[in-house]
């Protein structure tokens, strides 16, 4: 019955422009192989045959509103270092609009790295501050988000 639902309303979604608001991340995989456990430890010891990066947190309610056809804008707080970057280089390759992204030289960006090896999930790093974000990106966030509101439908 909700699959029934949801197929009947999805079409509302096309074109629809939408602010999501939240933490962002950036999403790290890296896929490698393993043919050997450590000497150091019994751990196995992973090459990183390729990586892959994606937006995360409500970075990745964005793709899935992308997804629909619908024309989503991300809001949040990101670092000003590469992680940050990395984070706005893969919105353009997804073709999300940044203008609400806040970049900030105190805080890094979230990075969640994850290390899949022959398809199974062996570990994750997180790499994060858990303060809230300061009242100085509170406001500067808020300004973002009053200039661009009218500029969307939900």
């Amino acid at each position: 019955m909700i699959k029934d639902y949801l197929l009947k309303h999805i079409d509302e979604c096309n074109q629809k422009r939408i602010l999501v608001i939240g933490d962002v991340m950036l999403d790290e995989f890296h896929w490698c192989s393993v043919s050997r456990i450590s000497p150091e430890a019994p751990v196995p010891i992973c090459r990183v045959d390729k990586t892959t990066l994606v937006p995360g947190g409500a970075g990745n309610v964005a793709r899935n509103i992308q997804s629909l056809n619908g024309r989503p804008t991300l809001a949040g707080v990101i670092g000003l270092d590469s992680s940050g970057d990395k984070f706005i280089n893969v919105l353009k390759e997804f073709n999300i609009p940044t203008s609400c992204i806040l970049q900030n030289k105190e805080r890094p960006t979230i990075l969640k790295s994850r290390i899949i090896a022959h398809q199974q999930h062996v570990a994750r790093v997180d790499r994060e501050d858990p303060a809230p974000i300061s009242r100085k990106d509170q406001n500067q966030l808020l300004n973002r988000f009053e200039s661009s509101i009218g500029d969307h439908d939900l």
